[in-house]
């Protein structure tokens, strides 16, 4: 008895909103789209529940789930009586551009109880009423009250209004030649939950990358300022090196190079894994510079990071060129503690002498609001290397 209250107690508890946003983080797409291209009944919790858990779960959350699907039935998660097999899933996703999972969490924080807690009441109102109103998005008719069967309608502006909007089609065709799909891109951050629509809407960011063409400022790639806040209006901007928050950005720079480095030719040796973040960390601890060089001493069988050592070499282009940014920062506006404070953090944003420094956050210059990174065409190719630069120019030459 004892043993059996033990083994309850300790029985995993699966949560499927972490685990859906665990899969977007992981593939960058929806699970939900994915489940059903595979066949998978995704009105049925247990299905998908048991879809996501398969592809991002662990070892031990697997095996509970298998333990578990032994001792309960299914529970369809959305039974549409007055609608019977209309596909759901592609109706809600032509009118709201989402899918079903991803609009009930949308509106979750301002929806009454019964809807919150039952999915399937709330798709049965979304599916009736679409039949009758038109318009992509639910507005509360009295703005004080939370979102009900009686309070709550679908707007009037319809999604073909806003496709058909000139402006909007206009923004698209000038986002062309960067090779940025703008209704994609906001689509694709939408659905990520990495970008709120009712605080910036999609005229409004079309006007905003609008505004970057036309100040130079455009290019293929949109990132983050600050990845674990939402994209808005201040907290993104455009350059030519993709880092969306799902990996390090350190690729191609010196740094990272000499991490690779230690950890592929002395794999054998090292006593334990040594993380990118504990080789950054140690390095700057050892007055790393961007002309640093780097060696390691072998005193034994095993090698720990207090092997590896880092000394100037006498190249001080890159030392002198960041002093002259810092120095060409406002003394008014700057809001960096010191010149050390600055190549510490220029460091760590993995410069490289391809990058140039930008502020592009509201405030003073600081670590929260500039960047260093790639904002043109003719500093990526030259960044993939020499022959590619060469080639490049020689094809720039003869246009």
């Amino acid at each position: 008895m004892k043993d059996n209250r033990q083994n309850k107690n300790n029985a995993v508890k699966f949560d499927m909103d972490t685990f859906e946003k665990k899969y977007c983080k992981r593939y960058g797409v929806d699970p939900l789209y994915i489940a059903s291209l595979r066949g998978i009944d995704t009105n049925n919790t247990e299905a998908y529940l048991t879809f996501l858990i398969e592809c991002v779960g662990t070892e031990e959350e697997k095996r509970a789930r298998k333990a578990e699907l032994k001792q309960k039935p299914s529970v369809p998660l959305m039974t549409i009586a007055p609608i019977p097999d209309t596909g759901m899933t592609k109706q809600i996703l032509d009118r709201f551009s989402c899918f079903p999972s991803m609009l009930h969490q949308r509106y979750a924080d301002r929806m009454v109880e019964e809807w919150r807690e039952n999915p399937d009441k709330f798709f049965t109102w979304v599916l009736q009423t679409m039949q009758t109103q038109k318009g992509n998005k639910i507005d509360a008719i009295d703005k004080t009250q939370p979102i009900g069967p009686e309070n709550c309608r679908l707007s009037n502006k319809a999604k073909e209004q806003v496709e058909e909007d000139p402006f909007i089609q206009s923004v698209i065709e000038m986002a062309v030649p960067f090779k940025f799909n703008v209704q994609n891109k906001y689509k694709t951050l939408v659905s990520l939950r990495e970008l709120d629509p009712e605080k910036w809407n999609y005229r409004d960011f079309c006007a905003w990358v609008q505004k970057q063409i036309e100040k130079g400022e455009m290019g293929p790639y949109l990132n983050r300022l600050d990845i674990t806040k939402p994209y808005t209006p201040t907290n993104c901007y455009f350059s030519f090196r993709p880092r969306n928050g799902r990996s390090h950005g350190m690729s191609k720079t010196r740094l990272y190079s000499k991490w690779g480095y230690v950890t592929r030719n002395y794999k054998d040796m090292i006593d334990q894994p040594i993380t990118l973040r504990e080789f950054i960390d140690d390095a700057m601890s050892k007055n790393f510079h961007p002309n640093s060089r780097m060696r390691v001493r072998k005193n034994g069988p095993k090698i720990t990071l207090q092997n590896v050592e880092f000394w100037s070499a006498e190249d001080y282009d890159d030392i002198n060129r960041i002093l002259g940014v810092f120095r060409a920062i406002p003394k008014e506006k700057n809001g960096f503690e010191s010149i050390i404070s600055f190549m510490d953090w220029t460091v760590r944003s993995g410069y490289c002498e391809f990058m140039d420094f930008k502020k592009v956050g509201r405030g003073k210059y600081s670590e929260k609001t500039c960047v260093w990174d790639i904002f043109t065409e003719e500093a990526y190719v030259a960044s993939k290397g020499r022959r590619t630069y060469d080639i490049y120019q020689k094809k720039a030459a003869n246009e």
